[in-house]
């Protein structure tokens, strides 16, 4: 858990390089605005939005970054599933 309460899990790890392939980070609810800003944080400095969609429960983006790249072809992409208080899904 970080200071600000997110929770890392479900953590895949590409065996052959030890490179980080894919995660889970768990916030309190927040706005959209607010998770992408903490997102970019994860992400090198030079990645843009490639695309996003819009779902009634959710909200997927990737990014292009030529740093992932190099890194052996990757692309970031992110899921922002909106819940409720009590935790169950919400529509944004």
């Amino acid at each position: 858990m970080s200071d600000n309460g997110a929770v890392y899990s479900g953590v895949d790890v590409d065996l052959d390089t030890g490179r980080i392939q894919s995660y889970n980070l768990s916030m309190h609810t927040v706005g959209r605005d607010e998770v992408l800003r903490r997102v970019r944080q994860e992400l090198p400095s030079d990645a843009t939005v490639a695309w996003d969609l819009m779902f009634d429960r959710c909200y997927h983006v990737a990014f292009n970054s030529a740093t992932l790249e190099a890194a052996g072809h990757y692309m970031a992409e992110v899921e922002l599933q909106y819940i409720q208080e009590d935790g169950t899904a919400a529509t944004p």
